[in-house]
């Protein structure tokens, strides 16, 4: 036998153990364990998530945001570049680049710049030693083959498309937002630096903001798309759909603490994974994160950290469960303060009819001209009775609400 056909069957046998399990689970079942490929995408590719147990759908306030919900990309005020690596079991790696930016132009539904985002997630299984035999079963030249390479290359949209009060029969929720996103992902996959696969996925997020009390409620759905193939095989891709709370509570000083929740329901694989998390930030420059992970099969703990000073940060994070999944993630974020949009995204807005009048903004009423000038009237005898009265006896004076336009704002 030549050591060119050892070769390729030494790859046809490594191919087979990777498919073998989903040979195995398409003979019984259509759902369950091992009937997906490209397993990265589920990882969590935020130090910041993963600290808080990846418990991210309902904040996603970062350039990280679209990996777990695209709308959240619409809260950012600044441009945003970060860089990650995590060290996973044995030589497996995951690196990636994240940016997010808010976009010049008004956004569809005309309240605020829309987000756009892009990142590029690179995935490897590690090495394997190809050790051939010649004709007389001698050992021949070793070599060094990369088991698994995967890429996602990610492009991101999300905006803001309402801001004000949700009345829900006699219950009235005022300065609520709501956002959306989608993500347009593409990946390519690549065993024993032979076998290729691509695929094509989607992603779509909602979130809603209830600033005056600080809860936010995110659900999205991950990685629906085409599936990749590998030779004659096609394995499916990784969705999942995941849901969660997050509650900011009220600050105390510099001190600052936000508890989040979410489940997700992996699609394909019939298994649901419920995440926990929580993080403590003094001051702006230390925050500290802890979660759990409540995997059917591999639960874990997780903790992690940030230090940030001016506009930069680094984050670390690690997961406790066990010695396979073992893990430890860093990165480098930055802010572009400096590059912040002047004056606001939406200036003003008209009512659609014969004389286009201009309408108020959000928080204040069209006042009716008569009663506009009756409460001149009453501002002027006000003032002068102020002036020829006795100061003792004169009421203190409230100020009138000019209202709010913080809607049409971009900060």
């Amino acid at each position: 036998m030549k050591a060119g056909e050892n070769v390729m069957n030494f790859k046809k046998y490594i191919i087979s153990l990777f498919f073998l399990p989903f040979c195995c689970s398409f003979s019984f079942a259509d759902t369950g364990g091992g009937t997906v490929g490209v397993q990265f995408l589920n990882n969590d590719f935020s130090p910041r998530a993963l600290g808080m147990g990846g418990a991210f759908v309902a904040v996603a306030d970062d350039a990280y945001g679209p990996d777990y919900n695209p709308a959240g990309l619409g809260q950012i005020k600044y441009p945003e570049a970060s860089a990650m690596y995590l060290s996973g079991f044995d030589d497996a790696s995951l690196g990636g680049l994240h940016f997010g930016m808010l976009l010049p132009n008004v956004g569809f539904a005309k309240y605020a710049r829309p987000a756009f985002g892009i990142s590029l997630i690179s995935s490897s299984a590690g090495d394997i030693t190809y050790r051939p035999l010649d004709a007389n079963e001698y050992p021949g030249q070793e070599r060094t083959l990369k088991a698994q390479q995967d890429y996602a290359l990610t492009l991101t949209f999300a905006e803001k498309f309402f801001v004000g009060d949700i009345i829900l029969e006699k219950l009235r929720f005022e300065d609520i937002e709501q956002f959306y996103g989608v993500n347009v992902k593409y990946v390519r996959s690549t065993l024993v630096e032979d076998y290729t696969a691509n695929g094509v996925a989607g992603d779509f997020g909602y979130l809603l903001k209830h600033n005056p009390s600080g809860i936010s409620f995110g659900v999205s759905f991950n990685n629906l798309g085409s599936g990749m193939k590998y030779i004659d095989e096609t394995t499916k891709m990784p969705s999942v759909a995941r849901a969660g709370l997050s509650w900011l509570l009220p600050s105390l000083y510099e001190h600052q603490l936000r508890l989040a929740g979410e489940a997700d329901f992996h699609l394909n694989e019939d298994s649901l994974v419920y995440r926990l998390g929580a993080e403590y930030t003094f001051d702006r420059y230390v925050a500290l994160r802890i979660g759990y992970i409540g995997h059917e099969d591999n639960p874990a703990f997780t903790l992690g950290m940030s230090l940030k000073y001016d506009d930069m940060s680094i984050d670390v994070a690690g997961t406790m469960g066990g010695e396979v999944y073992d893990t430890t993630m860093a990165s480098f974020n930055y802010r572009f303060s400096g590059l912040a949009y002047k004056g606001p995204a939406v200036k003003k807005r008209k009512f659609r009819g014969i004389s286009e009048k201009v309408a108020a903004p959000v928080g204040t009423k069209a006042k009716d001209p008569y009663k506009r000038k009756s409460e001149e009237r009453l501002e002027e005898e006000s003032q002068y009775r102020q002036r020829t009265a006795d100061p003792v006896m004169v009421p203190a004076r409230k100020e009138k609400s000019r209202g709010s336009s913080e809607m049409f704002l971009l900060y």
